[in-house]
Parts: C-alpha cells; structure tokens; sequence
C-alpha cells in the first residue's frame, strides 16, 4: 500500500511538473512566434494571397508600426500558456495511459543517470501516441480562442477581444464561439503525433544516453524540427479553419472546403505554410527551451 502512495505521489509530482513547464515555455513562444502567426492568417484569409513573408510582414510593419506586428495577441497571451500548460499535462498523462495499456516501458536502455523521466523510457511510436492524445484537451480550449485571434487578425480597424466575443456571440449564440472546434480536433492530433515523436528522436539521436542533461543547441535544434513537423501535417486543416472562423468563410465547412480548393486546388490548402514553417522553428524551438529550462528549475524547487 505505501509503494502503491509513492507511485502515485510521484505521478502528481510529475504531471505537476509538466503543467507548470508548459505554462513557462508557452510565455517564452508567443514572445516570438505571433508575428509569423499573423501573416500566416493574413495569407490564408485574404483574397490578395500575398506569398512573400518578409514582404508582407514589411508591409504590416510600414503601415501600423512594431504593434502591429502583435495585432490579436492579447487573447493568445492569455490563453497560449494555460493550453500549453494543459498540453504537457495531457501528455504525460497519455503517456502514463500508453505504458499501461501497452504494457510497460518500450525503450530498452539502461539510465547512465538518476535524473530518467517517463518519457526517457518509451519508445518512440509510445511517445507519437501519447503526443495525439495530449491534443484532445487542449481543442475545447484552443477552438474558440483561435477564433477569437483569427477575427482580430483579420479585422480592419481597432477592435477588442470582447467586442469580437460579443459579435460572435450575436451570430449564432455560444454555441458558435466552439466553431472550427472540430477542425482544431483534426489538425492537431495528427501535429501533435509527429511534435513530440520528432522532439525526442531528435534529442536522443543527438544524445549520449537517457537521463543525462542536455544542453541549449541540442533542445532548440530538437524542438525547432518538432515544430516544423507539426506544422507540415496540420496546415492544410489549419488553413481550412482559419478560413472557416475568420467570419467571412461560407456557413457550410463543406462548402469552405471546396472554395478553397476550387481557388487554387491542393496547394491552396497550404496557403501560409511559408510563414509558418518560419515561425514553426524558433518558436517550437523556444518552447521547448522554455520547458526545459522550467523543469531544471521546478526540479530545484518541488
């Protein structure tokens, strides 16, 4: 019975632990991923598809100065490190729920350390589905804030995080402010698959061994690749969503669908993929740099 209470004493440590670490390195990626955000939703939702990052990230500076440059980021500053947060509990309780499941650890190396965490002893395919299940919590909290940022991005003129939650509101009830839910559902799980499974194959290609501590280069090359994995698997849903909740894309997803299809076929469906694979590397870089760094000191700490 007392094993049984330290194991799980250890498990709420942990899952403590990774609820904070998100929370630190969400704070740390928005700082630097916005701007690209923003350009990516411009691309996506308007109808001069500009194709040139830097030019049209030029053009938003020129015409509205360095703030303009963070339009829309209010709601993401508020919600970006509670759902990371939330993200790095769900998956280390996902992988918690694949150990069990698929009966126990799957990497089968000896620690050099004692500083081993659940993730060091799962096999990469583990970790992938552990990653798919941490972005099942997090779509109920991300659908309707994206939304929310996507309407103040694309907005001409002043306009506030209330306001355009008033306006939603107005078209179609609460009910509306979850819409595009779905499409985060479909965009995510498979991005978060390859997020995490690619942060660690990087890391332990780059590694000695499990349960030794890595320096800055080997977290931000790993977490920098992550990013950009994720992204090249989730744009074309994200481009449908972001068209879908932008306010001025059909009633019908399906009819969205096919509008954006019909303007340029499949490689509309990537509309924005260059800012954001721009944006994929740094900010997925220091998120993770932001975790680490979060853990390191929380280890000092709890």
């Amino acid at each position: 019975m007392q094993m049984d209470d330290s194991k799980d004493n250890r498990q709420r440590h942990a899952a403590l632990k990774s609820f904070l670490s998100g929370g630190g390195g969400g704070v740390v990626m928005v700082g630097v991923s916005h701007p690209f955000d923003l350009v990516k939703v411009l691309m996506q939702t308007s109808t001069k598809h500009e194709t040139n990052t830097f030019r049209a990230m030029r053009n938003i500076f020129v015409n509205n100065g360095p703030r303009g440059l963070y339009k829309g980021v209010a709601p993401v500053l508020i919600g970006t490190p509670p759902v990371l947060a939330t993200c790095l509990w769900s998956y280390y309780i996902g992988q918690v729920l694949v150990r069990d499941v698929t009966g126990g650890p799957g990497r089968r190396r000896s620690p050099t350390s004692g500083n081993v965490e659940l993730v060091d002893t799962l096999s990469l395919s583990q970790i992938a589905l552990a990653g798919a299940f941490s972005a099942i919590p997090t779509a109920a909290i991300l659908g309707p804030a994206e939304q929310i940022k996507i309407r103040l991005q694309v907005k001409t003129g002043k306009g506030t995080a209330t306001e355009i939650i008033r306006q939603i509101v107005r078209e179609g009830g609460v009910r509306s402010l979850f819409r595009g839910t779905g499409l985060t559902l479909l965009r995510d799980v498979p991005g978060s698959f390859f997020y995490f499974a690619t942060y660690e194959a990087v890391k332990r290609g780059l590694s000695s061994d499990i349960g030794v501590e890595l320096n800055a280069g080997t977290i931000l090359l790993a977490g920098g690749l992550a990013g950009m994995a994720n992204w090249t698997v989730a744009i074309p849903f994200d481009t449908v969503k972001s068209r879908y909740q932008s306010g001025g894309a059909p009633v019908s997803l399906a009819t969205c669908f096919r509008q954006t299809l019909a303007e340029g076929g499949l490689p509309a469906l990537f509309r924005g993929l260059g800012p954001t694979l721009i944006r994929a590397f740094p900010a997925s870089a220091a998120f993770f740099l932001g975790v680490e760094g979060s853990k390191y000191a929380l280890n000092r700490i709890l």
